[in-house]
């Protein structure tokens, strides 16, 4: 990308990485919500499908409701708690800025905050996310037009267990006092003490 002066000043080489990095992740969070989103459009006209097709495509559904709902409270989090939050602190300090200098250092902290809290400065939890959206895009599939792909049991089993993971990762991080914004997430997740992990079980 080419950054026109002087705007390389305060987007460099390292930032850059940083923003696509960033944009990367959200774009496959946001792809992974419309599919499923769309999933759900198709379900909605399943009522003139025969009770035996009806039947059998029921367990994917269920699937399909686990993985939206794990996926909007995501996307929430990202949007309010992390997205939102941390331009209008930006905003803030930009136009409490003495110098550029200062200026430069908030941007970094801020791309740094928004990096880390995408959970992409954890190779573990990062990868749990991104195996979350590869079995939602793959139900999608299996709920698609030749109905094709991974077997259902293995996408639920590996879906629970990726869940499993992340919430386990959540409880040890998510303390108000720590982070409150992982604390809302983590509260959001286990809503009604709604275990997600149990997917994998069905």
């Amino acid at each position: 990308v080419d950054v026109p002066w002087p705007m390389q000043l305060l987007v460099n080489a390292s930032a850059l990485e940083r923003y696509a990095d960033i944009f990367s992740f959200l774009l496959v969070v946001k792809r992974t919500q419309m599919e499923l989103h769309a999933r759900w459009c198709h379900q909605k006209e399943s009522a003139a499908l025969p009770a035996a097709e009806r039947a059998r495509l029921h367990p994917l559904w269920r699937l399909r409701a686990h993985m939206a709902f794990f996926v909007a409270n995501l996307q929430y989090y990202l949007q309010v708690d992390v997205l939102d939050a941390q331009w209008v602190a930006l905003v803030q300090t930009a136009n409490q800025c003495a110098d550029f200098e200062e200026l430069v250092r908030a941007h970094e902290a801020t791309l740094g905050a928004i990096h880390a809290q995408c959970f992409l400065q954890s190779a573990s939890v990062s990868a749990a996310l991104m195996s979350i959206f590869e079995q939602s895009l793959e139900l999608c599939h299996l709920l698609g037009d030749d109905g094709g792909g991974t077997p259902r049991a293995t996408v639920a089993r590996e879906f629970g267990k990726q869940v499993s993971f992340f919430v386990s990762y959540l409880s040890g991080v998510s303390s108000p006092q720590a982070s409150q914004h992982l604390a809302q997430l983590h509260l959001r997740l286990r809503f009604n003490e709604f275990d997600l992990s149990s997917v994998g079980d069905f």
